[in-house]
């Protein structure tokens, strides 16, 4: 390494190389290590009846808790039904509905470089349970606007052998995003336990401790800034804070998960085959019955008395 002597070039005595490095160095763009998006870029990752309520409340409650507001959040689904939807593509911490895919993951890696890593999580639930909830939810009237069941008012019109396929078609695009990202573990997704989370206040802490330790590895985070994260978390748990209809009713639970096993046999073989690669039971002996977290105002459980038409 060859020197300025301080008498040649009246500066202190400087190595040349060493002083190349350090004006490379300070002309990089340095983010600022100080919170957690510093350090991360976080995706909080909903498909329809994985229990999006639940994991957007967690998320607008975490981010919340530590100082990042409305404001500075983004949040996508597709589609966007109104303008104020989707907003903030551009921040570094975002939740997305009905549109991730292997091939969305590729390009966020690429987006996120070598100055954050990435960080995926979301809820997984049974493939074969989902669709008999979004049949029972939508058979009931609830988010009538959502196009994925357009024409209007289809679900509500019929019964559940009929529906429980329709349904099934309509959410196929879904269910293979969902289960091609969460059936292999990578270092950069979390897979969190809908059934778990949903399944007691207890569960539902421990699901939330994951998600936790999962998003702030690597992040100096005070004790005290992850106990009141995990205090605000609670806000999304079904259990504590009940949110009225935003559960189905048993009966029609019931009628819908044996609906499930009368699909066609290629269908049914579809959503059995994604339910074997995330690990499921698949046959309806198996499939473990769920009580309603909370009793419904509903009217009781009714439908129209429809042939399939095959």
């Amino acid at each position: 390494c060859l020197c300025l002597a301080a008498e040649e070039k009246s500066l202190p005595g400087t190595c040349l190389m060493q002083k190349k490095a350090e004006q490379r160095q300070s002309s990089r763009k340095q983010i600022p290590q100080s919170w957690p998006w510093d350090f991360h870029t976080y995706l909080f990752v909903g498909f329809h009846k994985s229990g999006v309520q639940m994991t957007w409340a967690i998320f607008r409650a975490v981010w919340g808790a530590l100082g990042l507001g409305h404001d500075r959040v983004g949040h996508w689904g597709n589609p966007c039904y109104f303008p104020d939807n989707c907003y903030n593509w551009g921040s570094p911490v975002r939740f997305v509905t009905d549109m991730y895919s292997l091939e969305m993951h590729a390009r966020e890696l690429q987006r996120a470089g070598q100055l954050r890593t990435l960080r995926v999580a979301g809820t997984v639930r049974n493939p074969l349970v989902m669709i008999a909830s979004a049949y029972c939810y939508h058979h009931s009237g609830q988010e009538d606007t959502n196009v994925m069941f357009f024409p209007n008012g289809t679900v509500q019109s019929l019964g559940p052998d009929d529906g429980v396929a329709f349904v099934a078609q309509r959410m196929m695009v879904l269910m293979d995003n969902m289960t091609a990202i969460y059936e292999t573990p990578r270092n950069d997704t979390l897979r969190l336990s809908f059934e778990k989370a949903d399944g007691s206040s207890e569960g539902f802490d421990q699901e939330v401790g994951r998600l936790l330790d999962f998003w702030f590895e690597g992040v100096p985070l005070h004790a005290e800034d992850r106990r009141r994260a995990l205090e605000a978390a609670r806000q999304g748990d079904l259990h504590r804070h009940p949110y009225p209809g935003h559960t189905n009713d048993d009966a029609c639970m019931q009628v819908a998960q044996h609906a499930v096993f009368s699909m066609p046999a290629d269908l049914l073989g579809i959503y059995q085959s994604y339910a074997k690669r995330l690990g499921y039971p698949y046959t309806e002996d198996l499939l473990p019955q769920r009580a309603a977290l909370a009793p419904s105002d509903r009217a009781p459980f009714e439908y129209p008395m429809k042939v399939r038409t095959e």
